[in-house]
């Protein structure tokens, strides 16, 4: 609970429940009623019906109730089951372009808040008659990596060494991971069987985690984009976390010769000689809609090979088999699907773009709950023998003619 101070003689107290119930009170500063308020306050949150706004009597206003936002629910507790009606929203007449929309969250009170954190950006069910375009958004609920049965279904699924869930394992064969892995899975799978159904495919199929916070107009640009995008093309990233591989490994033994093996290096050094092609061409992008290396914020969209995390993606309907493929039968066995996904194009096996911008970024990568516009790309840098360095500034920008 929180207190914030209002004009005049008022205070106003705020309160979450768990279930995304939020409850504001308006009382004056040294009112007797205000104990006796925050109670009932409470006991609204505990039965997670209604947003309540109370006002003290002596503002001379009534008390308003109003509804908990209505959002479609989707359960996948079942992962053989495929609950067409349940997860497909059928498009309007004939659009252009039709983006179908999954959160995966442990909890509806999670997507509830994921909701309202997005509620400038992520519109729940739209249609633009103007650009003649359909957006769906819905619940997905996540596989929990802790149940048993959740992963002998990724043993029989993948042909992998069985994980038990009590295991204290950290790393990629994690039930953390694994039912990372399931749950993304799971809603491709989910997706595919609804478009068997119907006999129709949207234009593109986004998935998100719960963590994930957007800019405003990050549809627009989707739907701007996405016609511009090769047709061959398997993810679109619209928040992730890109890393550029250099293996020019002997100019790092040069550089430490001249000045010492102890000697360190600043940041805008590093970036100055990865400018000047010192540690030899990236190999793993960004690259510019030619492949080539001149980036530009004005151009389309960027490709990429090795990016990390899977809070915001769209894949390609006509070639979602291939993806499905490649995570029913790991090419390099126990991996987290972000790890997957980035292999798999940098072997090219997958072809993945980006947005220039990021437009969303995950709750752990901000201390922001809204961002207000699109921001430079947050990424690494590795150079083969040193560690992983972030960038300071999306260096591409710093260097517009690359080798």
């Amino acid at each position: 609970m929180s207190r914030f101070p209002t004009i005049g003689i008022y205070y106003q107290y705020f309160l979450m429940g768990e279930n995304g119930v939020i409850v504001i009170i308006t009382t004056m500063r040294n009112s007797k009623t205000t104990a006796f308020l925050l109670l009932i306050g409470i006991i609204i949150i505990l039965s997670g019906l209604v947003i309540v706004l109370l006002h003290d009597h002596c503002s001379g206003q009534d008390v308003v109730t109003v509804p908990v936002m209505d959002a479609p629910i989707t359960v996948a507790s079942d992962i053989l089951a495929t609950k067409i009606k349940a997860t497909t929203v059928p498009a309007p007449s004939s659009p252009t372009t039709n983006i179908q929309g999954f959160v995966i969250s442990s909890h509806q009170s999670r997507f509830q808040t994921f909701l309202w954190r997005n509620r400038a950006s992520l519109p729940l069910n739209t249609t633009n008659t103007v650009n003649n375009t359909a957006f769906s958004l819905t619940w997905f609920a996540a596989a929990n990596g802790r149940d048993q049965v959740v992963l002998n279904q990724h043993a029989t699924l993948t042909g992998l060494p069985l994980i038990k869930a009590d295991s204290t394992e950290t790393g990629y064969k994690s039930p953390h991971h694994t039912g990372c892995f399931m749950s993304h899975w799971q809603v491709l799978r989910m997706a595919k069987s609804g478009w068997e159904a119907l006999q129709t495919l949207p234009s593109a199929l986004l998935i998100m985690e719960d963590d994930a916070i957007c800019a405003p107009l990050v549809v627009e640009e989707i739907t701007k984009t996405l016609p511009l995008l090769p047709p061959d093309w398997d993810i679109f990233y619209v928040g992730a976390k890109p890393f550029s591989f250099y293996f020019k490994a002997p100019m790092i033994q040069e550089l430490k010769k001249s000045r010492g093996t102890q000697a360190n290096f600043s940041q805008e050094e590093w970036e100055e000689w990865l400018c000047q092609g010192k540690f030899g061409p990236v190999d793993t992008g960004p690259f510019a809609p030619d492949g080539g290396r001149n980036l530009s914020l004005n151009q389309p969209y960027w490709r990429t090979r090795y990016a990390l995390n899977t809070h915001a993606y769209l894949v390609n309907p006509k070639r979602i088999d291939r993806i499905l493929h490649m995570l029913e039968h790991p090419p390099r066995g126990q991996e987290p699907i972000d790890i997957m996904f980035a292999f798999a194009a940098k072997d090219g096996d997958l072809k993945k773009y980006m947005t220039t911008m990021e437009y969303c970024l995950q709750k752990s990568m901000t201390k922001d709950m809204q961002i207000d516009k699109p921001r430079l790309w947050e990424g690494y840098y590795t150079v083969y023998g040193l560690p992983d360095s972030r960038w300071s500034t999306m260096y591409h920008e710093k260097c517009p003619s690359k080798p």
